[in-house]
């Protein structure tokens, strides 16, 4: 974290200067990293990688029923 002193020890760090209660006080050019550094910004912890379970069953071999007919044969009178 960045020291703080003077008059600038209550502002509030932007990309564009620093503001209490939203007046600005000092114009800078500043990056979101020293935005970050000034206003105490953590980065945030790693989140841990999900854990997965393979589950294996045994299962049957799957059979096919055989192919329907659709046309049958005509029975003879």
């Amino acid at each position: 974290m960045v020291k703080k002193k003077g008059w600038l020890a209550k502002a509030e760090a932007r990309p564009t200067g620093y503001y209490v209660k939203g007046e600005k006080l000092k114009s800078a050019g500043l990056t979101q990293a020293e935005c970050d550094a000034w206003n105490g910004v953590k980065a945030p912890a790693p989140k841990p990688a999900p854990v997965v379970e393979a589950v294996v069953e045994a299962t049957a071999p799957i059979v096919e029923p055989a192919a329907k007919k659709f046309f049958k044969k005509k029975k003879k009178k």
